[in-house]
């Protein structure tokens, strides 16, 4: 169902109350540049539906699961500075029974990256701030950790090792949703750490904390935050005009779609992301503002010369390696077609973006609801629009070799990559070969895939270590490591109370029943498997440490996008 109506010149944005107002273009300084801008919506009329009527109809049956009685997903695509399909599938909000329509506000998570990263790089080609300057010159507060530079590139680039904010704060047992955080608090955490995740520009590994940090830059080198900066200096100047910042979660947003989140015991219920951190996320907005964006991109009518170029180079690693990530969006190909994308998830929003420069197409899928598979649906969408542009698509499944068992039985094994402590568990179950339940395709000379496009291969050398070949062509050694079994009097050993002077948390290690068990104050306690030599994984690695004598002293962990966390015994 759409709604809205057309003015002589625009849009007529129609609100909770169904009152809307027609936007106007104007003219605006940028860049210390006069230039007569034409607000884009205005070259992006509403409701514009070009695309042919069978084209429509099998567009909206990708999204026939949504319905009056479910949450729903915004739809919108653009070519060539134009809308030519927009529509709201499902429920804006299920309370009041108002529908998803493509002038409905909905939070898009991480797909807010680009705009923060956008923010930044105005800045740098203003000679305000340099991508390549300390991040310690702006938010001086943060540890030198070790006398390692990082750079606010490498924190666009996700290259930085800086902790990722919200790993630290499930620490503290304090979550997104639990609680009401801060950029602030954030920062105050981020400034307690010893340590990062690895030596800065030496790997790439998400991080919402980097974000964060380059919406306080931003708010250093400009002398206003970044709502108030991208406002003036991209929302407003390209009609972006039903876009704003969720700096204040208890601001009223008119015509806002509720967050939701589906469970089997208990159906729908709603979810909204009650914090004020933003930049890593927390942008409210259209699929329609989205095109707008992208337009002014593919027609350099953002920032200086190189601008768009600047944000869609993709880094290079201190090992010559270049990966996928640029300043806040991934660079890819999809089927043929180079491709500029980024997906977001936040409390109950789901949310996905992809532009194809080559095609001068941008198609996003805003979602309120956690189980949508946005990007899912984006990729059948794209399929039917670019359909004849779009490359065949590759076959997935390879052929298994041949492989006798007496060949599959010497890699069976506990494996250790050091990077991230990680465990792969390679068992022989069936005459298959499995690693950490997922089976391992023999293709023959000790190689084999797992999943889609993962090869892992077993190189005897070396004690026999396994080489895991991930995105962008990264290899993760994990080395081969006798498994362990414990007694209780060895269990023993580990038990007592640990705290992290890094966030002033403390967790409590008990023996029950034969196992180790990690207690903390509200939350379940965790069981603690053991692998290899003072090595247990249980909601991430814990790997203990001794002192010069033998006894345990401390641990370290773990956990995905948080690295080598330092508590000490007691």
């Amino acid at each position: 169902m759409i709604t809205g109506t057309l003015c002589t010149h625009g849009v007529k944005a129609v609100g909770g109350d169904g009152d809307g107002v027609c936007m106007k273009g104007r003219h605006q300084w940028l860049m210390g540049v006069f230039v007569p801008l034409l607000l884009l919506v205005n070259a992006l009329p509403a409701a514009a539906q070009e695309l042919p009527a069978a084209m429509r109809v099998r567009i909206d049956s990708v999204f026939a699961r949504f319905n009056s009685t479910t949450p729903g997903c915004q739809l919108g695509i653009g070519r060539d500075g134009r809308v030519v399909y927009e529509r709201g599938y499902g429920m804006a909000n299920l309370e009041f029974d108002v529908p998803m329509t493509p002038a409905t506000i909905v939070e898009i998570g991480s797909v807010s990256k680009q705009f923060t990263a956008a923010s930044i790089l105005l800045l740098h080609q203003q000679g305000r701030l340099s991508l390549d300057d300390d991040i310690r010159k702006w938010v001086p507060e943060l540890p030198d950790f070790g006398g390692r530079t990082l750079t606010i590139r490498q924190l666009a680039n996700m290259t930085s090792g800086i902790r990722d904010q919200w790993g630290l704060m499930g620490l503290l047992n304090s979550p997104p949703g639990s609680a009401v955080h801060s950029n602030e608090l954030l920062i105050q955490i981020l400034s307690r750490q010893k340590d990062l995740n690895f030596p800065p520009n030496d790997q790439y590994l998400y991080s919402n904390s980097g974000y964060m940090l380059l919406a306080e830059i931003v708010k250093r080198a400009s002398g206003k935050s970044l709502a108030e900066f991208s406002t003036e200096n991209i929302f407003r100047p390209l009609g972006m005009t039903s876009t704003q910042w969720r700096d204040d979660f208890e601001r009223i947003v008119k015509n806002r779609a509720f967050g939701h989140s589906w469970s089997q015991d208990r159906g729908y219920t709603t979810e909204m992301p009650f914090t004020n951190v933003y930049g890593n996320g927390g942008l409210l907005t259209t699929t329609r503002d989205i095109i707008v964006f992208w337009d002014a991109l593919l027609r350099n009518r953002l920032g200086a010369a190189g601008f768009t170029e600047t944000l869609t180079t993709r880094a290079t690693l201190n090992s010559g390696r270049r990966i996928s990530y640029a300043l806040g969006l991934s660079i890819g190909e999809y089927r043929g077609l180079t491709e500029y994308s980024h997906g977001g998830a936040t409390a109950g929003y789901r949310a996905h973006m992809a532009t194809y420069p080559t095609e001068h197409t941008t198609v996003a899928v805003l979602c309120n609801v956690t189980n949508a598979g946005p990007e899912g649906l984006l990729r059948r969408v794209v399929d039917i629009v670019l359909a004849e542009r779009l490359a065949p698509v590759r076959e997935t499944q390879v052929k298994a070799a041949n492989v006798p068992l007496a060949e599959l039985q010497p890699v069976t094994g506990l494996y250790r990559n050091r990077n991230d402590e990680t465990v792969l568990r390679v068992e022989l179950r069936d005459g298959r070969l499995r690693a950490n339940g997922a089976e391992l395709i023999p293709l023959g000379n000790r190689r084999f895939r797992r999943g889609m496009n993962t090869d892992i291969t077993f190189d005897p050398a070396n004690g026999g270590s396994l080489r895991y070949t991930g995105a962008d062509d990264e290899l993760f050694v994990y080395e081969r490591t006798p498994a362990v079994q414990p007694t209780a009097a060895e269990l023993a050993e580990y038990a007592g109370t640990y705290t992290s002077p890094e966030l002033d948390v403390r967790f409590t290690i008990e023996v029950q029943n034969d196992r180790l068990v990690l207690k903390r104050r509200h939350a379940p306690d965790q069981t603690l498997t053991p692998t290899f030599r003072d090595g247990f994984q249980g909601g991430g690695s814990f790997v203990f440490t001794r002192n010069a004598a033998g006894a345990i002293d401390g641990f370290r962990f773990t956990q995905g996008r948080v690295r080598f966390v330092e508590f000490r015994r007691d």
